[in-house]
């Protein structure tokens, strides 16, 4: 190693040996510019009690609930209209079509209109129902859902032959 590069390297931790001492010892802190408040972004604004024209940054903590999930909100619908089911279907009706009109596409559109077709057997719309299932299950042939809207309103499947 060069002496030049040595006594530069010696400089150096001498000035840093220095800046530590000071530090150790309890040297003067750091004169820092105060930081208006209306610049830090991750503080709320407080008024200081020492002077009304001088603020201080205080932090505020926020906790952010995780929005539900597109399914999650369906099942919550479906909860809510199956409470409504028995006691007042009509309410179910209506909550379960604005569930189409906020899902038309969603997860679960078949259990909806199973359950609509529950709610309109529950309000004595036995003709209504078979026409709705009749339409849907034209639609759907295969749905999960198809023995069971069978069972409900006595719809004979398409592929059974009578005896």
């Amino acid at each position: 190693m060069k002496a030049s590069t040595r006594r530069w390297l010696g400089s150096g931790l001498i000035i840093c040996g220095a800046v530590s001492a000071v530090l150790l010892i309890g040297g003067p802190a750091p004169q820092v510019a105060p930081v208006p408040a209306e610049r830090s972004p991750l503080a709320a604004v407080a008024p200081s009690p020492a002077s009304p024209r001088e603020r201080v940054a205080v932090p505020v903590a926020v906790t952010a609930q995780p929005a539900p999930s597109v399914v999650e909100s369906e099942q919550q619908l479906l909860a809510r209209a199956e409470a409504l089911l028995v006691a007042e279907p009509s309410r179910a009706i209506d909550l379960l079509r604005a569930g189409d009109a906020q899902y038309p596409r969603g997860t679960l559109a078949d259990e909806r209109q199973f359950m609509k077709l529950r709610a309109r057997v529950n309000l004595d719309q036995i003709a209504e129902a078979r026409v709705d299932a009749t339409d849907y299950l034209e639609l759907n042939p295969h749905s999960p859902l198809a023995g069971r809207i069978h069972q409900l309103l006595g719809i004979r499947p398409p592929f059974e032959v009578p005896h």
